[in-house]
C-alpha cells in the first residue's frame, strides 16, 4: 500500500474586517475499512471560538465552527495522511432481487430509502433521456455502466465555479456541466428508474504511472462529485457519470446525502462577500505504508 498525504486549502480575503457567522466544514474524508487513516488535521484561521465535531443525519462527519472576533481573511487547510491501494469497484455479489433492474428492495427498507427514491425534477428533455435509458441492458451492473456512459457522452464536462447545481433540463439543453451537474442528472434519472440513489461530494485523486521509482507525470487531486446506488447484496455502489465508469479507490468521499445542498464541503455566512478567494488541492506520495 502507498502512504499518501491529501491536502485541501481554501482562502477568502475581505476588503475590511468582517464578522463570520457559524460555518460548517464537511472536510473529513471517509475511507474504506481496508484503508488506514494515519493522521488528520483541520487548521482554521482565525481560530474559532468553538469547534465541535458532529455526525449529521446521514452519518457524515461535520465540524461546526463559531467565530468571535472580526477578521480580514478566512483560511482553512485540511490534511489527511492515509494508506491507499487500487481496488476493484465491482468486487461485490448481488442478491437475486437485484441482478436485473429495477432492484427489489426489502419491505423494511422502503421507508428509510424513500428520500433516495424521490425524483424531484422533470421536463421534456429529461423525460426523453430517461426513456432512452430504458433501452439499456437488463443486467443491473451493465445498465448502471450504460447509464453513466450515456451521461458522459451527452454532457461535456466544464469547470463551473459558480455555486449550486444546474437543473437537469439546463444540463441536457446545454450539453455541458460540471461533475456535480452530471452527478445530479444521474441521481434523478436513476431514481426515476427505481434505484435508490444519493449524491456524493469528495475528492478524485489521480496518481501518475510509475516506471521503477520514477513517476511518468504529476499526481493530482481535485474536488469531485458522483453518485451512490443502493444494490441489495452490495450496499452503496459508487458510479461516476462524468467519466462514465464505476468509481474506485481514487474516489474519496467527504459526504453523501439525498440532496446536493446537504453535502457542500464548506458552508457559512459573513457580513460581506469576499473580494478574493482561491483554493488548492494536492496529493503527495510519502512512501510505503509500514505494516500493510
Amino acid at each position: 500500500m502507498d502512504l499518501l498525504a491529501l491536502t485541501h486549502n481554501v482562502h477568502y480575503d475581505y476588503q475590511s474586517p468582517v464578522f463570520l457567522g457559524p460555518h460548517i466544514f464537511r472536510l473529513s474524508p471517509s475511507f474504506p475499512s481496508r484503508f488506514c487513516l494515519k493522521d488528520y488535521s483541520l487548521h482554521i484561521s482565525p481560530l474559532p471560538q468553538t469547534l465541535h465535531w458532529q455526525s449529521d443525519l446521514f452519518g457524515n462527519r461535520v465540524a461546526r465552527a463559531v467565530f468571535a472576533a472580526r477578521t480580514s481573511a478566512l483560511d482553512v487547510t485540511m490534511t489527511a495522511t492515509f494508506c491507499w491501494q487500487e481496488t476493484n469497484p465491482l468486487d461485490f455479489l448481488l442478491e437475486g432481487t437485484a441482478v436485473q433492474w429495477p432492484p427489489l428492495y426489502a419491505e423494511n427498507l422502503v421507508s428509510p430509502l424513500a428520500p433516495y427514491l424521490q425524483a424531484t425534477e422533470d421536463g421534456p428533455l429529461f423525460h426523453a433521456f430517461v426513456e432512452k435509458l430504458r433501452e439499456g441492458p437488463a443486467s443491473t451492473v451493465a445498465f448502471l455502466a450504460y447509464a453513466a456512459q450515456q451521461i458522459a457522452a451527452t454532457v461535456r464536462y466544464t469547470c463551473r465555479l459558480d455555486p449550486g447545481i444546474q437543473d437537469v433540463e439546463t444540463t441536457l439543453g446545454k450539453g455541458t456541466g460540471s461533475c456535480r451537474d452530471s452527478a445530479w442528472l444521474f441521481v434523478q434519472a436513476a431514481r426515476r428508474l427505481g434505484f435508490a440513489t444519493r449524491f456524493v461530494s469528495g475528492y478524485l485523486i489521480e496518481l501518475a504511472a510509475k516506471v521503477g521509482d520514477k513517476a511518468l507525470g504529476a499526481d493530482t487531486a481535485a474536488l469531485h462529485a458522483w453518485a451512490d446506488v443502493v444494490l441489495p447484496g452490495a450496499g452503496w455502489v459508487a458510479v461516476d457519470p462524468t467519466s462514465g465508469l464505476f468509481a474506485g479507490a481514487d474516489h474519496i468521499p467527504l459526504a453523501a446525502a439525498p440532496d446536493p445542498a446537504l453535502v457542500e464541503p464548506l458552508l457559512g455566512s459573513c457580513e460581506r462577500q469576499a473580494t478574493h478567494w482561491h483554493y488548492s488541492h494536492s496529493i503527495r506520495r510519502l512512501g510505503r505504508c509500514v505494516g500493510h
